[in-house]
């Protein structure tokens, strides 16, 4: 008999952290806190060793029974050999013994074995992700990206599933604030829930001011934030990400006014892009996604040696930026360009506080 599909389990995607979240969490249902070493193997690149060679040892353990009977748990923990591949017409060494695991697996495994693979960056064009597509539960965990609209949600979900796993409840407001705080770093994730899991104890629920108290901010990804909050139009993310970020720095007044320049450049930004736009003659940022898609490496230095800096971003990042531009008319943009200029004048100019002027700069723009 062979083995139900259930009893594969594949993790991959590029979140390195979560994956391996998910990994050790899965063999430790499987295998409990105090696995049998009879009856559970964990298979490793050793330093040194090729990828291949633990792919060798996973096919013999996988068809070696358990010392005393009964199911066996074999994990191919953290394999960093998924991006070797390699394409059928050029296939390594790697991507060999990847292909004879495949077979192997769709062929069926003995009764009682549980296989788990996990480890980054496998490749969905390849042979090997199409077959675990056949016979394998896949997990998937990608990075919050801060071009992608959604990506907060992406990281209360990261967020809420490792505080459950701590065996902590966050509120939604604990959980904003934690997002305000680390970016789309899901690196730093279950380093600050265990920070404030000592500092609040197992039965206190953190509130934001313990958030603010003890973990430690990622101010590059909080600008995006900031950026992403005046896109979007959200004056109250926007507010709170000035204070996380001012609020934090030694030089608050410093960050104050790299925070007015960056929002300055936010919407000299969003005119450059309608500019552009109108002058290629788009009415869809998919339009101007697949333009800049299409540009040959010759075409995008012509146009920077014309000063242009549009066809230097990224595709989907111009297509954001686009949609973001279109929340604004061109006079609302040139307002807000007024706005901060005024309000970095200010802070030149009179006794006002660099905060006080970016804020009130950015409730103006944002008000309505």
């Amino acid at each position: 008999m062979t083995m139900p599909t259930s009893n594969i389990h594949f993790i991959t995607g590029n979140d390195e952290p979560q994956i391996f979240a998910a990994a050790k969490a899965l063999f430790q249902n499987f295998a409990g806190d105090n696995p049998d070493p009879f009856s559970s193997d964990i298979i490793t690149v050793k330093e040194g060793e090729s990828p291949a060679n633990a792919l060798s040892q996973l096919m013999t353990s996988i068809m070696t029974p358990s010392f005393f009977g009964g199911d066996k748990i074999v994990w191919l923990k953290h394999f960093p050999g998924f991006s070797d591949e390699g394409t059928v017409k050029n296939e390594t060494a790697v991507g060999k013994m990847l292909h004879g695991l495949a077979e192997r697996c769709l062929a069926g495994l003995p009764d009682g074995v549980i296989l788990i693979m996990d480890g980054v960056d496998c490749d969905k064009k390849l042979a090997f992700w199409k077959a675990c597509q056949k016979f394998a539960q896949i997990q998937e965990f990608l990075k919050p990206d801060m071009k992608n609209k959604f990506w907060r949600d992406d990281m209360r979900t990261c967020i809420r599933q490792t505080a459950e796993s701590k065996g902590m409840h966050l509120s939604g407001d604990v959980i904003d604030a934690l997002i305000d705080t680390l970016g789309c770093n899901t690196n730093l994730v279950a380093t600050e829930l265990d920070k404030l899991l000592c500092y609040c104890g197992q039965n206190n629920m953190p509130t934001i001011q313990d958030i603010i108290d003890i973990c430690t901010p990622c101010g590059e990804e909080q600008a995006w934030a900031l950026n992403d909050s005046i896109g979007n139009r959200n004056l109250q993310s926007a507010l709170s990400a000035i204070e996380t970020l001012t609020g934090r720095d030694k030089d608050p007044d410093g960050r104050a006014r790299a925070l007015i320049f960056g929002a300055f450049n936010t919407f000299s930004n969003f005119l450059n892009v309608i500019a552009f736009m109108e002058e290629h003659k788009m009415r869809r940022s998919d339009e101007l996604k697949y333009y800049l898609e299409q540009l040959s490496p010759e075409q995008k230095k012509e146009f920077r040696s014309q000063g242009d800096t549009i066809t230097g971003m990224h595709p989907y990042r111009a297509k954001i930026m686009a949609d973001q531009a279109k929340r604004y008319s061109k006079k609302e943009m040139h307002q807000a360009i007024i706005s901060l200029r005024n309000a970095l004048w200010q802070t030149t100019t009179s006794d006002i506080r660099p905060l006080v002027a970016l804020e009130n700069a950015i409730i103006s723009i944002l008000k309505n």
